[in-house]
């Protein structure tokens, strides 16, 4: 039986920033492959899944069912003295970064924390503000030499929480935007084995939504 709580954990849980969507591209190829006739990738990286009428019609119709799969990210701006400064690079919303969980994607990947000066020594008046990007930085644990080793400008950033089960049958999780959606489509494909239906459905998962719509552009 299709467990959909599941699936959506497999999700979300996967690293796969707005050009780099492989990870999650992989769960959802697993997930659709035995459901539907064929799935394809296009060059740009989207997965396309079509699932075939039963009773088509002529003219033959065709309807998408799309949404994104990648997340927002960041990105290594510098590395100095053994701490990872921090450049964004989309929707990432400063205000809850301080004390979160990240994965540094670097020549292997490295759990870190993000960190800022701490409230007893900043100024009365810096205290009443947020840090800015600028103010922040991502401590890995490691030796300064090692963090050089491993770490280059331009390696990136992604959040690093796992999905949470909250009351009432809901959850919480990092990648929800859009990997909710996707999982809901993942569900459409299951409930249309037992259909009649006339219209051929292309399931899409699309790559960087965030940076542009470029997916959901060539996939239509």
């Amino acid at each position: 039986m299709f467990d959909l709580k599941a699936h959506l954990k497999s999700l979300v849980e996967a690293h796969a920033p707005s050009g780099y969507e492989g990870p999650v591209r992989a769960v959802v190829r697993d997930s659709w492959s035995g459901i539907v006739d064929s799935v394809e990738e296009h060059k740009l990286g989207s997965l396309v899944a079509i699932k075939r009428a039963t009773q088509p019609v002529e003219p033959p119709r065709r309807i998408m069912l799309a949404a994104h799969m990648e997340e927002i990210g960041m990105m290594v701006r510098d590395v100095v003295d053994g701490f990872v400064y921090i450049h964004r690079i989309s929707g990432v919303d400063n205000r809850v970064m301080p004390a979160q969980p990240v994965m540094v994607h670097g020549r292997r990947m490295l759990p870190g924390i993000v960190a800022t000066v701490p409230p007893h020594l900043l100024t009365a008046d810096q205290r009443t503000k947020y840090p800015t990007f600028d103010e922040l930085i991502i401590d890995v644990g490691l030796p300064a030499a090692e963090v050089a080793e491993l770490v280059r400008v331009g390696d990136l950033i992604t959040a690093d929480v796992p999905m949470i089960e909250l009351q009432n049958g809901r959850v919480a999780g990092k990648a929800m935007d859009d990997r909710a959606c996707v999982a809901a489509i993942t569900a459409c494909l299951h409930h249309l084995r037992g259909m009649s239906h006339q219209w051929d459905v292309y399931a899409t998962a699309t790559v960087q939504e965030e940076n542009g719509l470029h997916g959901a552009r060539t996939a239509a």
